[in-house]
């Protein structure tokens, strides 16, 4: 829950800062973007963890 609060405060600050320079369709896509790019990557992140963790507890 903090975390979503300190993003939608921060959303406050970066979006009229971003906008000088992008247009608002730029902008979202940039933002969105960098969202969905980050939880893939710690999605793909914590499976192969995961996966190489069964693997080392299989092998004990």
């Amino acid at each position: 829950m903090l975390l979503k609060s300190l993003g939608f405060a921060l959303g406050f600050i970066v979006a009229p800062i971003l906008l000088k320079a992008l247009t608002m369709p730029q902008m979202v896509w940039i933002l969105h973007g960098t969202l969905i790019t980050t939880s893939l990557a710690v999605l793909i992140a914590a499976t192969i963890w995961s996966s190489k963790k069964k693997q080392a507890e299989a092998l004990m």
